[in-house]
C-alpha cells in the first residue's frame, strides 16, 4: 500500500508527473550576476587603458630614458624595488581579468602581497646595511636609495617584510656568503 500513495503522489490531475517538465520554460540560473551591456563596455575601457598603462610600465623595465620618464622609472624602482620588474605584467593580467568580467580586488590582493613578500625576501638577501642608520627615515630613503640603483635592489616595499626580519633575527646572508666556496 504504502508503494502505491509513492507512485501516485508524483502524478498531477492530469496523469503526468509533476517532475517532468518541458525543458524550455526552465531559467537557466548561474552564480554570477548578468552585468548590463553598459557596464560591460565601461569595464572594456577601463580594461584597454589598464592594458595601456601595463605595456607602459613593461617598457619603463627596459628603456632607461631621460627627464620625466627617468624620475618616474626611478621613484617606481625605489619604492618597489625587485616588484616593478612584475608590476607591468601583472597589470597587464588585471586588464585580462576585468575584460573577462572577473573581480579584482582579490587578484589586486595577491599581486600586492606576492610583490611585497618579493622585495622582503630581497631586502633580506642584499648587502644593504641599516644597523648604523638611526631613526626611520633614514632607513626608508636607504632602502629607496637601494631600490633605485641596484638592479635587484629591495625597495621600500621590502621593508614592512625584509626590514622586520633583519631587525628581529639578524643578517643570514653574510653567513651564507662566508660559507660559500
Amino acid at each position: 500500500m504504502a508503494e502505491k500513495k509513492r507512485s501516485t503522489a508524483g502524478k498531477s490531475k492530469s496523469g503526468k508527473s509533476g517532475s517532468t517538465r518541458n525543458s524550455s520554460t526552465k531559467k537557466k540560473t548561474s552564480g554570477k550576476k548578468r552585468r548590463s551591456k553598459k557596464q560591460q563596455q565601461e569595464d572594456l575601457i577601463q580594461s584597454l587603458v589598464l592594458f595601456g598603462i601595463g605595456v607602459v610600465l613593461i617598457l619603463m623595465l627596459f628603456v632607461p630614458g631621460k627627464s620625466v620618464w627617468a624620475m618616474l622609472r626611478n621613484a617606481l624602482f625605489g619604492v618597489l624595488g625587485v616588484g616593478m620588474y612584475l608590476l607591468g605584467a601583472a597589470v597587464v593580467y588585471l586588464a585580462v581579468c576585468l575584460a573577462q568580467g572577473k573581480s579584482l580586488a582579490w587578484e589586486t590582493g595577491k599581486i600586492a602581497f606576492g610583490m611585497i613578500m618579493l622585495s622582503g625576501v630581497t631586502a633580506v638577501f642584499s648587502s644593504l646595511d641599516t644597523e648604523s642608520l638611526k631613526g626611520f627615515w633614514p632607513v626608508v630613503m636607504a632602502y629607496y636609495k637601494h631600490g633605485a640603483t641596484q638592479l635587484l635592489g629591495s625597495g621600500v616595499a621590502g621593508l614592512p617584510v625584509g626590514g622586520l626580519l633583519l631587525y628581529l633575527c639578524g643578517r643570514p646572508s653574510w653567513w651564507c656568503w662566508q660559507c660559500a666556496p
